[in-house]
């Protein structure tokens, strides 16, 4: 299942989730909002990943920032800056 034309996944798990090879672009992430996603960060970034629905962007000053709605706290927003997100991966 590749769900926009512009993405470029590398599928997994029968097509049910994918994820992006490199970087995902500005582009790329806003078209994943009201989507549930796994963000890998680099180490700039904290590591690690941030999981949820992708709620929305922002463009800001220094590049966009993304907020992330976890699924077991309904409301709260975790953000990130696009620019420390190094893959993603889209669960829905």
């Amino acid at each position: 299942m590749v769900p926009g034309p512009s993405l470029n996944p590398l599928l997994r798990g029968g097509g049910t989730s994918y994820a992006l090879a490199v970087m995902p672009s500005a582009a790329e992430m806003r078209e994943l909002k009201g989507r549930t996603v796994t963000l890998r960060l680099n180490q700039a970034g904290g590591g690690g990943s941030v999981k949820g629905r992708l709620v929305g962007t922002l463009d800001a000053a220094d590049g966009m920032v993304i907020f992330v709605e976890p699924p077991d706290e309904p409301g709260r927003r975790i953000t990130c800056h696009h620019q420390h997100v190094e893959a993603v991966e889209v669960a829905d």
